[in-house]
């Protein structure tokens, strides 16, 4: 009886394909993803809320106008008192 050699062969698809050029283009396309999603988080609006209650009665003031000079904006208080300046 003979004996037969089996060689193996690995198919293209299970070698791994790597290269200096491919591994440094994956590494900027990951930073260049990561500042995309990281300016996404630095834009966030900044919002100023307050309930303006009265401070006798903690009844909310309702109405109530509130004004930011420095980046003129404002805003009036709800039925509940509550104030919200977003920037």
């Amino acid at each position: 009886m003979k004996k037969l050699k089996i060689i193996f062969s690995p198919s293209i698809s299970s070698v791994p394909i790597s290269s200096p050029c491919i591994d440094l283009a994956m590494k900027y396309f990951s930073l260049l993803l990561l500042a995309i999603i990281s300016s996404t988080y630095t834009n966030a609006q900044n919002v100023f809320m307050a309930y303006l209650k009265d401070a006798e009665s903690k009844a909310p003031i309702i109405g109530a106008i509130a004004h930011i000079k420095k980046i003129n904006t404002g805003a009036a208080a709800d039925l509940n008192g509550l104030l919200e300046i977003i920037e």
